[in-house]
């Protein structure tokens, strides 16, 4: 009988200065790992998962996606055979080997006795161009839905703005990042809701073409009529 257990990580938020420009990228990972424990009776315990860094290159190309890594924790407390089930090119598979390099744990055991368990991980890159940035060739939004003045109790109806960080994905979805506003929470999230309609064709990297992820600000202003 298999015994898989699952676990996640939050997304890990960063940003990255191109040397010699004032251009910014935005960078962010979720992880994703679990065992398989079909001959063990007890899990092994880790220490805290190692945090890959983004090779310079892939940052610059706007290189992002899914990694699956098969990392085998041996018997005797180390790093065994690393495997790339899924993988990105410019560098990411080389990070991800230096840093399970020094990744500590306790062995796995099957009644008392260390045994070699396979931890499968899935690291999400996402890496985000600011929509000014002039490698890029900007969103073209073409709807911007408004939001809904919300139902207020009482006379007296505030007004305001509210700023919405989103980003937008390279597959044309939006991910919503953060809320600014001192209003209260019934606008933020009218202007979430209409942040999450905005429909648009990806940005894209002017010299290759390829689409990319933006990041936005934008600002919805509340007016009682």
């Amino acid at each position: 009988m298999q015994r898989i257990l699952n676990f996640f990580l939050p997304i890990i938020l960063g940003m990255a200065m191109l040397a010699g420009s004032l251009t910014a990228q935005q960078f962010a990972y979720s992880v994703n790992y679990s065992f398989d424990l079909k001959d063990a009776t007890d899990a092994p315990k880790l220490g805290k998962l190692p945090r890959i860094e983004f090779p310079d290159e892939a940052v610059k190309k706007g290189i992002d996606g899914k990694m699956v890594v098969d990392v085998t924790l041996s018997a005797d407390g180390k790093v065994g055979g690393i495997e790339f089930l899924e993988s990105l090119p410019f560098g990411y598979e080389d990070e991800i080997r230096d840093a399970f390099r020094t990744f500590e744990f306790t062995p796995a055991s099957n009644k008392g006795t260390a045994i070699d368990v396979v931890l499968r991980v899935e690291y999400v890159v996402t890496i985000a161009f600011e929509a000014h940035d002039p490698r890029i060739e900007k969103p073209d939004v073409t709807s911007r839905p408004g939001p809904v003045y919300p139902l207020i109790d009482g006379s007296d109806a505030p007004s305001g703005d509210v700023s919405v960080n989103v980003l937008l994905m390279k597959d044309g979805k939006v991910r919503i990042v953060s809320i600014e506003s001192e209003l209260p929470e019934a606008f933020k999230d009218s202007a979430r809701e209409a942040a999450s309609r905005i429909e648009f064709t990806p940005a894209t990297l002017k010299d290759s073409k390829r689409p990319v992820t933006v990041t936005m600000k934008i600002a919805y202003a509340f007016k009682q009529r």
